[in-house]
């Protein structure tokens, strides 16, 4: 059994196992689809061990630094962190259209020239909005008999 990093044009790198002797890093590739063999640039033999033990940023490994082992693009690890977090941030998030009606009513709250102009009647119209389209009332029991 061996294990090789194979490293690709885009800057990542793609970890294989191979299971026997016999079969080549070269035979392996060759199962690929076309165009993911075609980011190949080159292949080594690695240890386990030179590989990161967390696949948190999996898609931040690289081969293009020099050293035996698998680094961890900074770039990349950002962009990965900034993902996450963004993530995280949506699903806590409420709707949008809950969080703008919200603002729009504290805008429509405000005295008279404490906002600018532009912004006062972005929240009249949205309140004007509200008043023609009225959301259904919420039922104060379960099912109607």
């Amino acid at each position: 059994m061996s294990t090789h990093a194979i490293k690709l044009s885009t800057g990542g790198v793609a970890i294989i196992t191979l299971l026997d002797k016999e079969t080549t890093v070269e035979q392996e590739i060759a199962k690929w689809p076309q165009d993911q063999q075609d980011l190949v640039v080159s292949h080594r033999k690695i240890k386990r061990a030179d590989i990161p033990k967390s696949r948190k940023y999996r898609e931040a490994w690289t081969d293009a630094l020099p050293g035996e082992k698998i680094d961890i693009d900074e770039d990349k690890k950002f962009e990965v962190d900034t993902r996450i977090v963004l993530t995280q941030r949506q699903q806590e998030y409420k709707d949008i259209g809950d969080q703008l009606d919200a603002i729009m009513k504290w805008i429509a709250s405000m005295p008279a020239g404490t906002v600018p102009e532009e912004l006062a009647g972005m929240a009249a119209h949205s309140m004007d909005v509200k008043r023609r389209f009225k959301k259904p009332a919420k039922p104060t029991k379960g099912v109607k008999k």
